[in-house]
């Protein structure tokens, strides 16, 4: 109670009676979950009770998620068990999420006060929309390194889940002696293999092979992933990679014939086949060629057999004719004549002896 008496006229005063609420006895609230696991975009219900000691209408809110609560009730006492649901966020970051419920009172004065509230902790579990949380993806399937060389593929990591990843690369399988590993994170070129990735992060690496065989061979490395993930340790496969690895350049076990190459059987069996071929098709040019030097001996003793011509003296030549010695003119043989014989030159006047 306040009283207010002027100091110049006495018969002057006032009174003002105001009352006071403790408020926090006034009204209660208890919240319970029936789950308290749920995965990012699922659903968690619950019920709720109030009580007041005087007559109100009391106005509810939630935070942490989106929430379906009970309209606004008058009360006075307790009231009945009430049904509540949240929705996580889609995104919702794994881990632990409070969920605040608050009452708030309409009795003048206190409309825009909270005069109660209680909480229930949710854990936000890690989730993924892939078939794995980590995606590993090498640009590579296969590989051929020369001797004393090397190659690169780029290696692509994705977060696929809601909850943060922290691991390394690492490389199995089989052969692994043949080749050397390394590996460059490409955002800032640090020599590394270690990774930690937030929920819808990417990272890339180069994965460098360095040969150290000089004999031919073959290694299948495989692409491993292995992180941590919600206190849980898992790992993942890029897949195997067929890393080829000739031996050096040889010269041919046989025949190189430019557009053919022959094994070493192979080409003896050729040298010898076409050996014999020569030897047979040198003799059958010997048999087909034979006759002719024994002709060309018989027109040479021919030849050697035919004596000279002496003066004035001719031998019947194409078409039954006779080139005068003395004055060169064509004379046509006599009718019946058969040489030797004589016959005087009608030109010159020089007498012809005509030979076999």
């Amino acid at each position: 109670i306040l009283a207010a008496n002027s100091s110049l006229d006495a018969g002057v005063s006032d009174v003002v009676v105001q009352s006071l609420v403790y408020r926090a006895q006034q009204v209660t609230l208890v919240v319970n979950a029936d789950l308290t696991e749920v995965e990012a975009g699922g659903t968690v219900t619950g019920t709720l009770r109030l009580s007041s000691r005087v007559p109100d209408r009391l106005t509810l809110s939630a935070s942490g998620a989106t929430c379906s609560l009970p309209e606004p009730l008058d009360l006075v006492g307790s009231s009945d068990v009430l049904s509540w649901s949240c929705t996580m966020a889609e995104n919702a970051p794994a881990g632990l999420v409070a969920l605040n419920i608050s009452v708030q009172s309409a009795i003048a004065g206190l409309d825009s006060d909270v005069i109660a509230s209680d909480a229930v902790v949710i854990t936000v579990l890690a989730s993924w929309g892939g078939a794995m949380p980590i995606e590993v993806v090498v640009e590579d399937s296969s590989l051929s390194i020369e001797t004393s060389g090397s190659q690169t593929t780029v290696v692509r990591l994705t977060n696929t889940a809601n909850a943060q990843a922290v691991g390394e690369l690492d490389l199995a399988g089989s052969n692994l002696a043949y080749v050397q590993a390394t590996w460059i994170r490409l955002s800032d070129g640090a020599r590394t293999s270690s990774f930690s990735l937030e929920p819808g992060a990417s990272a890339r690496y180069t994965l460098e092979l360095v040969r150290l065989t000089t004999g031919a061979a073959t290694a299948e490395p495989e692409v491993l992933a292995t992180y941590t993930m919600g206190g849980v340790e898992r790992s993942e496969s890029g897949g195997v990679i067929n890393v080829d690895l000739p031996g050096p350049d040889l010269p041919p076990a046989g025949l190189d014939l430019g557009l053919v190459q022959l094994s070493n059987q192979d080409s003896l069996l050729a040298l010898s086949s076409g050996w014999i071929m020569a030897i047979l098709l040198f003799g059958l040019l010997r048999i087909r060629r034979s006759p002719a030097p024994e002709d060309e001996g018989d027109e040479e003793e021919e030849k050697e057999d035919v004596p000279e011509l002496g003066h004035n003296e001719a031998r019947i030549e194409e078409g039954n004719k006779v080139a005068c010695p003395s004055c060169d003119a064509v004379l046509g043989v006599p009718g019946g004549s058969e040489p030797p014989f004589r016959f005087t030159c009608p030109t010159c006047q020089s007498n012809i002896r005509v030979l076999p």
